[in-house]
């Protein structure tokens, strides 16, 4: 008599279900919208983009082109970006508001920009001023 194989053994496993597939659609549709927004109304580059969220130019091509969907790291990267675009909204009454005190020194950012700052990576420090704006602290 034949042993039988776990499921998994031969591979069935590896099948996504449409579920699955349905959700890595959807994650990669939540990536290109944040790249699209980061370069639009950041005027971030692709470049950028890659620094800030720590990943390479190329696989942030690929998530713009809605190609691939991030991995779990790069997803949280980019839903730190959709925090910041959040805040930047709430904050501020209007974009052209937010852009300026983007581009302006902060001195809760050690006189860095916040948008210099988010091309760095370093997302967190800039989303903790605007969490820190919106509460009313530095009114």
């Amino acid at each position: 008599m034949a042993k039988s194989l776990p499921m998994n053994a031969v591979g069935i496993d590896a099948v996504p279900s449409r579920a699955e597939g349905a959700h890595t659609a959807l994650k990669a549709r939540q990536a290109a919208a944040a790249v699209a927004w980061a370069r639009a109304r950041l005027g971030l580059s692709l470049a950028e983009v890659a620094t800030a969220v720590g990943a390479s130019a190329r696989t942030v091509a690929r998530w713009a082109d809605g190609a691939v969907a991030p991995s779990p790291a790069h997803r949280r990267r980019l839903e730190e970006l959709g925090e910041t675009r959040h805040l930047l909204e709430t904050v501020f009454p209007d974009w052209t508001a937010a852009l300026e005190w983007a581009h302006a020194p902060s001195a809760a950012l050690r006189g860095r920009s916040p948008l210099g700052e988010i091309t760095r990576g370093h997302i967190a420090a800039v989303i903790e001023v605007l969490a820190t704006l919106e509460s009313g602290a530095y009114t």
